[in-house]
């Protein structure tokens, strides 16, 4: 069961779903394929970036997994992607403006790294359940109900893995699903309110 922890854990990892949501967001407000790749490839810059971070601190020893499973290991991990982050939200306003779906989206993402900095002064809540609650409640706004019940099982599949692994307890997956609920619903409030 613990291989399959870790399967889960790989398949399902942050990562992962940050190379997704821009396809995602974008097709969903654009028929213009070629607007869809020009958005893939920018996110992927930066979710590129935020990997090379972890890799080389991990080959430093700042980091002593790539999950970032000690609590004290994320302040500088989410200092650094806060600052590209920042850089991400920068070029597209000048290019989109806010009325751009990744422009809100940027904001929100940054927001929330903001928030899971913060808490990490008190909990080491799991970025996996997190993203991966996100992206569920994403597709539920975004798709509707049935494509929400084709992945409504991953972020309690998720949170089992991490629990399984040791990574994180209860408490941790819970907040993690919490806040990624929470800020995805309030970034697409914030998001249709500004489209009004």
């Amino acid at each position: 069961m613990k291989y399959f922890a870790e399967i889960l854990s790989f398949v399902f990892h942050p990562v992962i779903f940050f190379l997704i949501m821009p396809i995602l967001i974008v097709s969903r407000y654009t028929q213009n394929s070629i607007s869809v790749l020009k958005w893939e490839a920018f996110s992927a810059f930066f979710v590129a970036i935020a990997v090379t971070i972890v890799l080389v601190g991990r080959r430093r020893g700042i980091f002593s997994d790539c999950d970032l499973s000690k609590k004290e290991e994320r302040y500088e991990f989410y200092f650094l992607v806060l600052i590209f982050g920042a850089i991400y939200i920068a070029v597209s306003l000048f290019f989109k403006g806010i009325f751009y779906p990744m422009s809100i989206v940027a904001v929100g993402i940054v927001f929330g790294i903001g928030i899971f900095d913060f808490l990490n002064r008190y909990v080491k809540t799991s970025n996996h359940v997190a993203v991966a609650s996100a992206f569920t409640t994403a597709i539920f706004i975004l798709y509707g109900v049935y494509s929400f019940l084709t992945v409504s099982w991953i972020p309690p599949s998720l949170a089992w893995a991490r629990l399984r692994l040791r990574k994180h307890t209860i408490n941790e997956a819970i907040i993690g699903a919490i806040l990624g609920i929470g800020i995805t619903l309030l970034t697409f409030f914030v998001g249709r309110y500004i489209y009004r």
